[in-house]
């Protein structure tokens, strides 16, 4: 996947070192079943950037919600580490956690919404 958050307009923007905290980002809502993309990486807290230089594994992981998760739950972290084939197989709010084994796990909220598709947003 050719997704670069170092190159996205409102991107949080890259630096090479100072990682001491996790941070991420994933869509507010998702359907029932919908693959979706969550990135995570080591981040500097004072500037808020990506540590490209961070390297490592990183683990996503339910904290919270009625459902399951499914996909690739634990993946290199190379610069960041993106997780690309995510899904939650039932309606609610989800608690998801991004650890690493070296700095405090990072949450995530999800909505799963079953009426909601993707392609029903309209951009203005």
């Amino acid at each position: 996947m050719d997704f670069d958050p170092c190159s996205e307009q409102n991107g949080p923007g890259c630096q090479n070192g100072g990682a001491n905290r996790l941070g991420g980002s994933a869509p507010d809502t998702v359907g029932v079943d919908e693959k979706f993309m969550i990135i995570a990486g080591g981040m500097d807290s004072t500037t808020g950037k990506i540590d490209t230089s961070y390297t490592g594994q990183m683990l996503l992981t339910k904290s919270s919600g009625v459902g399951n998760l499914s996909g690739n739950t634990d993946v290199p972290i190379q610069r960041w580490a993106l997780f690309t084939d995510i899904a939650l197989d039932q309606h609610g709010k989800y608690i998801l956690t991004v650890s690493d084994g070296v700095h405090p796990d990072f949450e995530l909220t999800v909505v799963v919404d079953s009426t909601y598709k993707k392609d029903d947003f309209i951009p203005g």
